[in-house]
């Protein structure tokens, strides 16, 4: 996954390992001292990209909130280490530092849409992005 945060001037794009709920909020770790954290601090918006190889892209736009629950904290970075561990030679850098060092960030959606790339001809005036409804 992908994020995009700013701090209302300066812009950044980050990739992440990231888990999804089933209300569709995405989480991910990242460490406390990362450009991002300055950004969401100031600025909690934040824009992501999803890209399966041949099948799909995911857009979202919404808002990121620092989970503070300890178990809540601990069922997460354990299913964001399933998720980094299920590739055998690929171990992200963030579980490469201390476990006190990590902030676990919940993005809740506003906005979210997807494309469909698995036909074989997309043409710009038909592109199948399709809205997806998020909340009442």
């Amino acid at each position: 996954m992908h994020v995009a945060t700013t701090d209302g001037i300066v812009p950044i794009a980050s990739v992440l390992v990231y888990v999804v709920d089933d209300q569709c909020n995405f989480y991910f770790l990242t460490f406390q001292h990362a450009r991002k954290v300055v950004h969401l601090e100031k600025n909690n918006n934040i824009s992501l990209a999803v890209w399966e190889h041949n099948t799909m892209l995911v857009e979202v736009e919404g808002t990121a909130s620092l989970i503070e629950d300890v178990e809540r904290k601990r069922e997460l970075v354990q299913a964001l280490a399933e998720v980094a561990t299920h590739e055998a030679r690929f171990w992200p850098p963030i579980f490469r530092i201390d476990d006190t060092e990590h902030l676990l960030y919940k993005i809740t959606p506003e906005r979210m849409r997807m494309l469909d790339v698995t036909k074989k001809a997309l043409t710009h005036s038909a592109l199948p992005f399709v809205e997806v409804a998020l909340r009442d």
